[in-house]
Order: structure tokens, then sequence, then C-alpha cells
């Protein structure tokens, strides 16, 4: 999730808890709070998985540690421990 997109969420937070609390908001709509949220969630998690196995796969190829940062957004320590990953598996 970027920083616009937490903004935006953070407002939509506030205002279904102010109106949770005034007892304008109805049952469902707090239902459609939390599906909306774990759909955002799945989807940000759903895109990690797919980032890390394409770094498995460069990793593969033997393309260096920057373009593989670079391309897949991932973090250094992601990176390390999917080298000692491969490390472990092919032992």
């Amino acid at each position: 999730m970027n920083v616009k997109d937490s903004l935006v969420w953070e407002e939509w937070d506030e205002e279904l808890e102010r109106r949770k609390e005034e007892g304008e908001m109805d049952v469902s709509l707090m239902g459609k709070k939390g599906f909306s949220k774990g759909r955002a969630e799945g989807w940000a998690e759903g895109r990690m998985e797919g980032e890390i196995d394409t770094a498995r796969r460069m990793l593969a190829l033997g393309e260096s540690d920057e373009k593989i940062l670079y391309v897949t957004e991932i973090t250094p320590e992601q990176l390390e421990a999917l080298r000692r990953e491969g490390t472990l598996s092919s032992s």
C-alpha cells in the first residue's frame, strides 16, 4: 500500500469510527470496511509473493543483486534470506 492509499484508508477509517460512535453506521457498513481492508491486505500479500518468486528466478539466472532489488522492490534482507534459502535447499 503506498502513502496515498494509506492516507485515504486512514480518512475512511476515521469517518467510519465517527459514524459508529454517533450511532449512524449500519453494521453492514462495518462488515464492508473489514472486507475491504482484508481484500487490500490480501492483494498486497499476493503481490509480495509474486515479487519473491520473481527474485528467486532472477537469482537462479545469476542476475545481480542491484537488478533484483530494482525489479522486484524487495528489501536487501529479503534477498539475503532467499539466497540462504537457496543454499540450504541445494545441499
